[in-house]
């Protein structure tokens, strides 16, 4: 590359960010560097999810809300993954409580499945750290309280589906005992694309290094029922904070109007830092170089 072209690259580069390998997120018990972060299994509400599927039409589209939580177990960084923060659960937690909408796309008649896509800019997404653990699967409560480290809304268009492969009625839960009173539900099992929340404000203090914007990632993302590695949640959080319960009936996925499932999924953390001043001075540098450059060619 001649100085010239350099030149400009550096110059381009002034007004450019880099992209962070690692985000710091401090804890009570110390920072840790991590590229994504591993959440428990959970559950996952689709309210007016049941009705939604029935009632579409290829010329009449439906439209429901999703409801999930989850708390964090385990971050990565690079090869590593699986690695338990000190403290985590026990000292604190990371929760996040999440809504958004969603619109039926299609329904194959006699197949059971159901596709849709998630729509960019609603809903909530919300990250708090809380020093006093209480979060509860069963219950549902405990994830949407500690103090807010982050905030965002899902931004793109994801695609998922769902198929019913039994309705034969099945207990809900199925994980260490039935603690839902026998409540039956259908059987089945769903993905999801990739979601992307992108974070409106955070806690610069819980997430440091100089960011200049952060997404997270939901990925991998499955669901099912019935419930065999986590409780099913009694509520969820609603935006403004308050908890509610999903309307299931009888048979979870088809007495409706509500729809409950199991899901579990990981989060890639995606940053942006600014460019060290090193990287400045060098392309300063270079600059400096190309202008000098320019004036040889012209006196020559």
């Amino acid at each position: 590359m001649g100085l010239n072209r350099l030149a400009l690259a550096a110059l381009l580069a002034l007004g450019s960010v880099g992209t962070a390998s690692a985000v710091t997120i401090v804890t009570p018990n110390g920072a840790i560097n991590a590229d994504a972060i591993d959440w428990n299994y959970s559950s996952f509400l689709a309210e007016g999810g049941v009705d939604a599927v029935t009632n579409w039409t290829p010329n009449n589209q439906t439209d429901f809300t999703v409801y999930s939580h989850a708390k964090m177990t385990t971050y990565s960084n690079g090869p590593n993954s699986g690695i338990s923060p000190a403290g985590i659960n026990t000292n604190w937690e990371i929760t996040i409580v999440t809504a958004f909408d969603e619109a039926v796309t299609a329904v194959l008649p006699g197949s059971g499945l159901a596709s849709f896509q998630g729509q960019a800019t609603s809903g909530f997404f919300r990250m708090y750290l809380d020093t006093a653990p209480n979060a509860n699967d069963l219950t549902g409560g405990g994830f949407g309280d500690g103090s807010l480290i982050a905030s965002g809304t899902l931004s793109n268009n994801p695609a998922g589906n769902f198929t019913v492969t039994d309705t034969s009625p099945v207990d809900l839960d199925q994980y260490n005992g039935d603690d839902w009173g026998g409540q039956q539900t259908v059987s089945g099992f769903g993905s999801n694309n990739t979601l992307v929340f992108d974070i409106d404000t955070f806690d610069s203090s819980v997430f440091t290094g100089g960011l200049t914007s952060l997404s997270i990632l939901f990925n991998n993302v499955s669901m099912g029922v019935p419930y065999l590695q986590v409780d099913p949640s009694k509520n969820f959080t609603a935006a403004d904070g308050t908890l509610f319960a999903p309307q299931i009936g009888a048979l979870n996925g088809s007495s409706g109007p509500d729809f409950l499932a199991q899901t579990d999924f990981n989060s890639a953390l995606r940053a942006t830092v600014p460019v060290p001043a090193t990287a400045a001075l060098f392309g300063a540098g270079l600059i400096g170089l190309g202008a000098l450059a320019r004036r040889k060619q012209q006196q020559g």
